[in-house]
């Protein structure tokens, strides 16, 4: 059986990951965790706005992917949060629980949505293989 680690340790994982919000919500921006600020010599001004727009954007695709596997007439309550990797072609590398809903089933939904949703649209050029690590709280209600 393997070990779950420690919630603070999970805690400093998610710092710089990509937040989505919760699944089932209305539809708020994404929390998208601040990157490394462009070096001084980047002859571009403005591509870390462009990069967070393309990655909301893609943020929004991978949300609605997943929602389209949430089940229907579910008579449980609760949030699970799931985090997932994904690799520069849009295949899921990994998916675990963060968070429990404290529901063994809604738990296992909230995965299942994930993997089920896979693989998704190949992330554009322009978001940084750095941030391809997503969190998102699944509520079911």
């Amino acid at each position: 059986m393997q070990e779950r680690p420690e919630r603070s340790t999970l805690a400093a994982g998610l710092q710089s990951r990509t937040m989505l919000p919760p699944a089932g919500l209305a539809q708020e921006p994404p929390l998208i965790a601040p990157g490394p600020a462009a070096p001084a010599s980047d002859p571009t001004p403005g591509a870390d706005s462009r990069t967070d727009d393309v990655l909301s954007r893609y943020v929004d695709g991978l949300r609605a992917a997943i929602l389209r596997w949430k089940p229907g007439g579910l008579r449980k309550e609760g949030t699970a949060i799931v985090g997932f990797r994904l690799d520069r072609e849009g295949r899921l590398i990994s998916s675990q629980l963060v968070e429990s809903s404290g529901d063994v089933q809604i738990d296992r939904m909230a995965l299942r949505m994930v993997r089920r949703a896979a693989p998704f649209r190949k992330p554009d050029e322009e978001i940084p293989a750095g941030k391809l690590d997503f969190v998102l709280p699944v509520r079911f209600h």
